[in-house]
């Protein structure tokens, strides 16, 4: 009997060693769809396919602002988030795709704001990322949110923003 107790915490012992070595980091991601479209913004906007982007057949060249809330994922009130990501497609020379992260105090007003992330020059669909340095979350003491902003000058040119990510 003693054996067999030996046996299953040492059993015990050596499944949760690796388990507890092992640091697990969970991602924020929300898809631009997914969060709130400021006021100011063009009045007809497309949320179709998890995207944002100008309404097919409007004439704006008003930016498209989006703020999405950021949740702390992992529980810890402080994740080690590093990056900052924004996915977009139809970018053209004459539109563009921003994403950035602020930090806010509880009254409101803006503590801080880290990288922001945009698309190249060069017109193309894919993601862009930008690294928050030495920024760290506090979610004991603050809020956050990532702004989207999603601009054009010629109404012919649809940019899309499609979803955020902090890693």
């Amino acid at each position: 009997m003693r054996k067999l107790m030996q046996f299953t915490l040492t059993l015990a012992v050596a499944l949760a060693l690796p388990l507890a070595a092992q640091a697990v980091t969970i991602y924020f991601t929300s898809t631009a769809a997914g969060c709130v479209v400021e006021p100011g913004s063009p009045p007809t906007v497309d949320l179709g396919g998890g995207g944002v982007t100008y309404s097919g057949g409007t004439t704006s060249t008003a930016s498209i602002l989006l703020v999405c809330n950021v949740v702390d994922t992992d529980g810890t009130n402080t994740p080690p988030w590093t990056t900052l990501t924004v996915g977009y497609k139809n970018i053209a020379a004459n539109g563009q795709v921003t994403a950035t992260v602020n930090e806010i105090k509880p009254d409101g007003t803006f503590v801080a704001s880290s990288c922001t992330a945009s698309n190249p020059a060069t017109p193309t669909s894919g993601s862009a990322t930008c690294n928050l340095g030495t920024f760290t979350f506090d979610f004991t003491q603050f809020a956050y949110q990532i702004v989207i902003s999603i601009t054009r000058s010629l109404s012919t040119q649809s940019p899309q923003a499609n979803l955020v990510a902090l890693n």
